[in-house]
């Protein structure tokens, strides 16, 4: 998601005045065929160059104060039709549902619609997809490749813009950090990990109260109790800002970043099966959409980023490069790859850049991998006591059991080596059960507290109502996401020294704030609570 301007030019709002009077207006960008959310489309302040991205859910917010002062909003998205939206319109106390329509599949139709204006124009658009279409999808990537350096700025320049990351486990956020970030980087030709003046100053950034909070799940890759399966990740730290900037091959298109990538411009054609899917149009600008999946002989295997070598291991990859047919730039990248079920995802990265002033600029990039973690809490008794008078013994546990299944066979029980049989079970409450036995030599009669150590009390085959088994670590499984979406492009903008910046290998938590000024035209766009979990595209 990218944070909005909210109000332009004479519109800006000052932050006391934003946190003390603004309202605020849900969307959500649906297709209006299929009715699923169109994920990151572009959405501007008509008129201008700054605006909001929808998230993964084609969800994204509005804050306002005088709604009439808000400009038309004008929605874009690769492979379907521009809308023009008054927020005028927008209901401010529910999720305003705006469908957009997906373009023509008719190359005609979509050609007349885009340049009904300008003939010579159209006949431009025709040829060219009629030029390409002569060309294999591997020759198109490779001219994309070859004009990186060309197409994306090669002088300094910043980009503004709204940073989250966060867990998403069970379908819920957990531990999202957000805040309006301002990436400084010195141009194309620079290592963006380690040029010096390529620096992350951040004017706002914070825990967001609103959701759960987890130091289990938020806490560095240590490669045990929590581990990425079948992969490494260089932690950076637990930089997660580091780690996203990492993972943007087309940035780094002469630097390493991740399997089966690796070095953009020497590695990913090699390694992967290229195939055209169709065009779709950004105005009158033809864009080819190119598929790929990895080949069952890539050079290397899995990268084990940490160590510095690499595992012969075969997983499998699906993706979506998109390339204008003008100039061969780089407008989209999406990126996912399986592991050996092919059912969830390992990782995810997904990049768009758009055209400013005749050059590729960043418009958002999204990674997300696939974490597990060992749960610190462990399903146990907390205390066991003997009752001689009802000849049962009292199970306290540590949580709420999972009653429905439990058995007499699940206790084992022994006194100085002696088996002691269970007659029935009971039980009491959530945390309590109740053993009744069969003191048939009364040798329970006697027994004191200093007795307990002799007493062997085994539980198997039982479950609190969190599916913990007993006695055993559970693995917990879920997402860890860092997204950063562009708010607003400065052009020959040097690295501002007076700012204070993030240490790149150290966690964000260190991270030092900046004031951005006195009028605020950026907004720290948080989602929703909820999401639904569909990770792969």
């Amino acid at each position: 998601m990218r944070s909005v301007s909210i109000l332009l030019l004479t519109f800006f709002i000052s932050l006391p005045c934003l946190s003390q009077q603004t309202k605020e207006i849900w969307v959500q960008l649906l297709d209006a065929e299929t009715k699923e959310p169109i994920s990151f489309a572009t959405v501007l302040f008509k008129g201008t160059s700054r605006g909001v991205i929808a998230d993964y859910d084609g969800q994204f917010r509005l804050p306002f104060v005088d709604i009439n002062n808000v400009p038309d909003l004008v929605v874009t998205a690769l492979g379907y039709n521009d809308l023009e939206l008054s927020p005028k319109t927008l209901n401010p106390t529910e999720i305003n549902i705006v469908e957009m329509l997906p373009q023509a599949e008719s190359l005609d139709a979509v050609i007349l619609n885009v340049t009904k204006n300008n003939r010579q124009k159209a006949l431009n658009v025709s040829a060219l997809i009629k030029q390409n279409k002569k060309i294999l999808g591997k020759e198109i990537v490779q001219k994309a490749i070859d004009r990186i350096s060309e197409n994306l700025d090669d002088k300094a320049h910043s980009l503004i813009g709204y940073y989250r990351d966060y867990q998403l486990v069970s379908d819920e956020y957990f531990n999202l950090n957000e805040g309006i970030l301002e990436q400084f980087d010195a141009g194309i030709t620079t290592n963006k990990i380690s040029n010096v003046n390529n620096r992350n100053a951040f004017y706002s950034l914070q825990t967001n109260p609103e959701f759960k909070k987890s130091e289990q799940y938020a806490k560095a890759y240590d490669g045990e109790s929590k581990y990425v399966e079948n992969a490494d990740l260089l932690a950076f730290g637990g930089n997660e800002l580091s780690i996203l900037n990492v993972h943007n091959p087309i940035r780094n298109y002469n630097q390493n970043s991740f399997s089966y990538v690796y070095t953009l411009n020497k590695d990913f054609i090699p390694n992967h099966i290229f195939s055209k899917e169709g065009f779709v149009f950004d105005e009158d600008n033809p864009i080819v959409n190119v598929s790929f999946t990895t080949l069952t002989n890539t050079r290397k295997g899995v990268q084990q980023r940490v160590q510095g070598s690499y595992k012969p291991t075969k997983l499998k990859v699906s993706g979506v490069i998109s390339i204008s047919l003008k100039d061969y730039a780089i407008h989209g990248f999406n990126y996912t790859m399986y592991d050996f079920n092919q059912r969830n995802p390992l990782f995810n990265v997904r990049i768009e850049y758009k055209q400013h002033d005749q050059k590729m600029y960043l418009n958002y990039i999204s990674f997300n991998n696939r974490f597990t973690v060992t749960d610190d809490f462990v399903f146990r008794e907390e205390k066991i006591t003997y009752d001689k008078e009802s000849q049962s013994f009292e199970v306290l546990l540590n949580n709420d059991v999972e009653s429905k299944n439990i058995k007499k066979r699940n206790f084992k029980i022994k006194l100085d080596g002696k088996k002691v049989i269970v007659k029935s079970i009971k039980v009491i409450s959530s945390k309590r059960i109740q053993v009744f036995i069969n003191d048939f030599d009364n040798s329970l009669s006697e027994l004191f507290e200093d007795d307990m150590k002799n007493l062997e009390f085994v539980i198997k085959g039982i479950k609190d109502v969190g599916g913990r088994s007993i006695y055993k670590s559970r693995e917990v499984t879920g997402y860890q996401f860092r997204e950063f979406f562009t708010q607003e492009i400065f052009k020959n903008k040097d690295l501002d020294t007076s700012l204070k910046f993030a240490a790149k290998g150290q966690s964000l938590l260190y991270a030092p704030l900046n004031v951005l000024g006195d009028t605020t035209p950026y907004i720290v766009n948080s989602p929703l609570e909820k999401r639904r979990m569909n990770v792969q595209n």
